[in-house]
């Protein structure tokens, strides 16, 4: 499912009638998001591209208890006081990910379409069972347009 919107609608609180796989910062301390949920240690759990200008970091949520992990994307394009755009990267149901491995991801850069972080992870399919997919994030620093997309794993 490709699901791409500007990060500007998403910090300006706007509100889909379904969930989606990008959400603003904003809204994510609206549902109760703790910086307290960065994956300790933040040396194996966080990494910076672009020259620092793009931090990603892993987060576990703690609930739901069965996909509790997210991706924190700080990215620019920077704004009138210096600040970075900030969004969370989840599952389109609005749920985290059973697994997110952070070690596992691969990057590669586009100059036209930007940045591409693609992940291995493990998605809930009912009860305790999991699925294997793998996400590909496509972040654009110089629009601040993000878009996520989720396939099944190759076995």
């Amino acid at each position: 499912m490709k699901a791409a919107m500007s990060l500007t609608a998403l910090l300006l609180g706007a509100v889909a009638a379904q969930a989606e796989p990008v959400m603003g910062c904003r809204d994510a301390f609206a549902r109760g998001f703790d910086p307290d949920a960065i994956v300790e240690p933040w040396q194996d759990n966080s990494a910076t591209y672009a020259n620092g200008e793009i931090r990603i970091a892993k987060l576990d949520m703690i609930e739901p208890a069965g996909t509790p992990y997210r991706l924190l994307v700080l990215m620019g394009p920077r704004d009138e006081v210096g600040g970075r755009r900030c969004v969370i990267v989840q599952d389109s149901d609005g749920d985290g990910f059973a697994r997110l491995d952070f070690a596992g991801r691969t990057s590669a850069y586009d100059p036209v379409t930007g940045l591409t972080l693609t992940f291995p992870v493990e998605t809930a399919i009912g009860g305790d069972q999991t699925t294997l997919h793998v996400i590909s994030i496509e972040l654009n620093s110089q629009t601040g347009d993000v878009s996520s997309d989720k396939k099944p794993a190759e076995r």
